[in-house]
């Protein structure tokens, strides 16, 4: 699973220069709160499916349209973000991303390289999609780091070229 600061960082990187950071900070904030459901003791839960998603989101969509429908594209652009984590834990590990249509959690393995040889290079990709019963189970302890050393790094990246970027064209 992608860590919280990777779910975080990749909306912020590619909103924050088009949308300025408070928005950037809006969007990548909703883009976490699918794991929200560790709180609870169950990841993968019903918070991991695009179908529940969308469907608990559709309200507030709906308001935003009715009572400030200039903020409509923001709500929307929301919707994307809160909809993208469930996406990149997709490709990660088993995610039940079309729950309750679909009684497996599924996982979309990618695989690739380039073999280097005499003859050129020869590039080598495999997919694979794999699936599993869902079963949202309690946990006793998470297996899965808040944030690892490769993922610090990159956040810290996605985050502050992002913010050097709107400082420097005073987009806040």
């Amino acid at each position: 699973m992608p860590e919280p600061a990777m779910h975080f960082s990749i909306i912020f990187a590619l909103t924050a220069p088009r949308l300025g950071v408070r928005r950037a900070l809006l969007l990548s904030s909703i883009a976490l709160v699918p794991d929200l459901d560790v709180l609870m003791h169950v990841h993968r839960s019903m918070s991991h499916s695009i179908i529940v998603l969308t469907l608990a989101y559709t309200p507030i969509l709906l308001a935003v349209y009715r009572f400030k429908p200039g903020y409509f594209r923001l709500a929307a652009l929301g919707l994307l973000a809160l909809l993208s984590h469930i996406v990149m834990d997709f490709f990660q590990t088993y995610t039940p991303i079309l729950y309750p249509i679909l009684d497996s959690s599924l996982w979309v393995e990618v695989n690739g390289g380039v073999q280097i040889s005499p003859s050129g290079l020869r590039p080598q990709v495999s997919a694979d999609v794999k699936h599993v019963p869902t079963t949202f189970k309690p946990f006793e302890v998470i297996d899965a780091p808040v944030f690892t050393s490769d993922g610090f790094l990159v956040s810290l990246v996605l985050t502050a070229i992002p913010l050097i970027i709107c400082v420097k064209d005073k987009k806040f």
